[in-house]
């Protein structure tokens, strides 16, 4: 009966050395597993920050589209001012054209103007010279 009580125990002791072994793995994988859980924590957590970014980027991206339309409106307004003042200084050029004429004109106004008054002084002397027997008459013939 000894050689029963002998593989039982050797039976047990090969149990008790599984259950140790496979105690230490469970204890080693449950140490893996917590570190697997800090780790997908963090990851958790990163990928919460990545999708608050690309919420932020959609809606910047969403922003450029409006500034593209608005660029496109402004570029448009831009094309319609370069015309506009284009034909503005087609005007001031125009403007300029006609002052010169209205300078040329006021000039032979001026001396037109000269010339009359230089035949209006002429005339005045001779009607000064025309007067001058008349006057004599009148002195000789005072009329009442």
């Amino acid at each position: 009966m000894g050689t029963g009580v002998e593989a039982a125990t050797v039976g047990n002791v090969s149990i008790l050395v599984l259950l140790l072994t496979l105690s230490a793995q469970i204890t080693r994988i449950s140490g893996v597993v917590a570190d697997m859980n800090t780790n997908f924590t963090s990851v958790s957590d990163q990928m919460h920050q990545i999708r608050q970014h690309m919420v932020n980027m959609e809606q910047r991206v969403a922003l450029l589209e409006e500034i593209d339309q608005m660029s496109g409106i402004m570029g448009r307004e831009m094309v319609v001012i370069e015309d506009d003042m284009s034909v503005m200084q087609d005007m001031v050029h125009g403007i300029s054209a006609h002052l010169r004429a209205v300078r040329s004109d006021v000039g032979s106004i001026a001396v037109n103007m000269d010339l009359m008054n230089n035949e209006v002084h002429f005339m005045g002397r001779e009607m000064h010279r025309m007067a001058k027997p008349a006057r004599s008459l009148n002195k000789m013939f005072p009329f009442p």
